[in-house]
């Protein structure tokens, strides 16, 4: 095996490494490591088995360094993972947004959350959270003017906990680029289970909600399907009469169901194609990522800004 060493100048306390895979290239990150067993003056820090490392992502999309937390050298053997062989498993979880509901120029979501096997909510912060494009502060000129501020409608927002609100302050909003496909990764430093996600539309304007969306993990494609709209009605004029936004369910619980909508089969992300069933019907393969998107006229951009400072309607 290949080995690296670190020297440092004095004795210091590491609790940790952030390790950043190789990442020249979509089809070079599988040139990155897989496996490292880290030692620490001659003692082992790692898992017994070492640690697996998350295949880069193979753009720039989001900060894709990995945490790798060191234990003492006393600690117990830690034990396997419980097997869930029905239930996707992974590093990255990517929400590739494919549509709206009418509006060419901005697609956004009030909220989302993850539950694992045991149907407990995980935990997310916004070191978990990243989307591509980030927000609409990519666009040029949407921070400038008098009394505006960077839009505080960024990733961060979809894992606040505010999600049945109309309040953009609790939301996330993107522009629609052309030949971009919007994308939302909630990213781990250890495989994780999910058997269930929640999503909240976008709320503050219900076309700019995101309609037809796939869900991927590791780049596997798991799930596509169609989210409804908020509806028009949703919000009252008096705050205590509006009844709550609904999340919309994404089950990937297929082993514990046989009418699952859709169910992704594969065996491999290199070379292996995707077989999708609906209703037990086998499907044609499908391409998770090459769906080509009508491009508006980016000139007729409508603005829209919300900050910290001063709120305006979009």
């Amino acid at each position: 095996p290949l080995t690296l060493s670190l020297t440092l100048p004095h004795p210091s306390p590491v609790t940790g490494l952030r390790v950043w895979n190789y990442n020249h290239s979509l089809e070079d990150s599988y040139k990155g490591v897989k496996l490292v067993h880290v030692y620490l003056d001659g003692g082992q820090v790692s898992p017994p088995g070492g640690f697996l490392l998350r295949r880069a992502p193979g753009n720039l999309h989001y900060d894709y360094g990995q945490l790798l937390p060191l234990q003492p050298t006393t600690s117990p053997p830690s034990l396997p993972p419980p097997a869930h062989t029905h239930l996707p498993r992974g590093f990255v979880y990517q929400f590739q947004l494919l549509s709206t509901w009418g509006d060419p120029y901005y697609l956004g979501l009030n909220g989302l959350e993850l539950y694992d096997e045991s149907q407990d909510l995980i935990p997310l912060c916004a070191d978990n959270i990243a989307a591509y494009p980030d927000s609409v502060n990519v666009l040029e000129g949407v921070c400038e003017g008098v009394g505006v501020g960077v839009d505080v409608r960024t990733p961060d927002k979809l894992v606040d906990g505010v999600n049945d609100t109309d309040d953009g302050c609790h939301m996330w909003l993107a522009p629609i680029l052309p030949n971009v496909i919007n994308r939302v990764y909630v990213v781990f430093d250890s495989p994780r289970c999910v058997s269930m996600a929640k999503l909240w539309n976008y709320a503050k304007t219900p076309s700019r909600g995101c309609k037809e969306f796939y869900v991927l993990v590791d780049d596997l494609l798991v799930h596509m399907g169609t989210m409804p709209a908020v509806p028009t009605h949703a919000r009252a004029i008096l705050p205590t009469l509006h009844p709550p936004l609904e999340p919309h369910l994404v089950s990937f619980d297929t082993g514990a169901s046989e009418d699952a909508a859709v169910v992704a089969q594969c065996s491999s992300s290199e070379s292996e194609g995707i077989g999708l069933t609906d209703q037990h019907q086998r499907m044609g393969l499908c391409a998770a990522s090459n769906k080509p998107r009508p491009a508006a006229n980016q000139a007729l951009r409508p603005l829209t800004s919300v900050s910290s400072i001063t709120r305006t309607h979009s």
